[in-house]
């Protein structure tokens, strides 16, 4: 039962993120992919997105324009 619920609330975020499963199940693939190449555990790979999310927030920049800042600053 508990796996039936964790599936349903996983289905309802997914629905929440306007994504689908065929999409998560891809992202997943590709971040396993993407661990084995830079040998990395995908619990490691996770912690560390985590981080960039928190640099992001704490320097109030979308994470998406986080690499154009680092270029600037090291253009600086």
């Amino acid at each position: 039962m508990i796996q039936f619920a964790s599936s349903i609330r996983l289905k309802n975020r997914l629905n929440g993120l306007k994504s689908t499963e065929i999409q998560a199940d891809s992202f997943l693939e590709n971040m396993d992919i993407h661990c084995f190449k830079e040998e990395i555990g995908q619990k490691e790979f996770l912690l560390q997105v985590g981080r960039v999310c928190s640099i992001a927030e704490y320097l109030d920049v979308p994470v998406t324009q986080l690499p154009d800042l680092i270029e600037e600053k090291e253009r600086k």
